[in-house]
């Protein structure tokens, strides 16, 4: 739902500008990006709407259900559900899924925030090259660093891979 929030007092139904049914309710905040709302709900579902006139206009189905708010970063929609998915989808009217990625595929050790933000920015780069490279990311046994490797076919998109979980590393550590 949309509401107008120049208006005083009990606006529940005058302040009311859409209003968008879904499968169940949601307990996410929604993301808005590019005149388009991004929210979630309980039923599973991810739904890219018209922010102006609260119209779909692409749903996603998840695993689980989605209990944590969306991201969108870099023209990119991130949501992971209680079904152990997280998907990550193009920020575009027209659906596009650019990753889904299984969380019991990624171990990261009891670390914390850091080790998690890293194994599944592991994952999506791994998704990204499709099968036609590898990534490693491991401790120096001889100075105090964090090694990256990207292999892959090409060679632009391995270059931006191995710099951007660089950067994440330097960020995370």
């Amino acid at each position: 739902m949309d509401i107008d929030a120049t208006l005083t007092g009990d606006i529940t139904e005058t302040g009311k500008v859409w209003e968008f049914p879904m499968r169940r309710h949601a307990c996410t905040t929604p993301a808005v990006f590019n005149g388009m709302a991004f929210v979630s709900d309980l039923g599973r579902q991810v739904y890219c709407l018209n922010a102006d006139t609260g119209k779909a206009l692409w749903s996603h189905s998840m695993k689980g259900e989605v209990w944590s708010s969306i991201l969108v970063a870099d023209g990119k929609v991130y949501v992971g559900s209680g079904g152990s998915d997280f998907s990550i989808l193009e920020a575009k009217p027209v659906k596009k899924v650019l990753a889904t990625i299984r969380l019991d595929s990624v171990s990261p050790q009891p670390a914390g925030a850091a080790a998690w933000t890293s194994a599944l920015a592991v994952a999506a780069a791994e998704q990204e090259l499709a099968g036609q490279g590898r990534i490693l990311l491991r401790p120096s046994g001889t100075e105090p660093l964090i090694r990256v490797m990207v292999e892959g076919d090409d060679p632009v998109k391995v270059e931006a891979i191995a710099q951007r979980l660089a950067d994440l590393v330097r960020e995370l550590i």
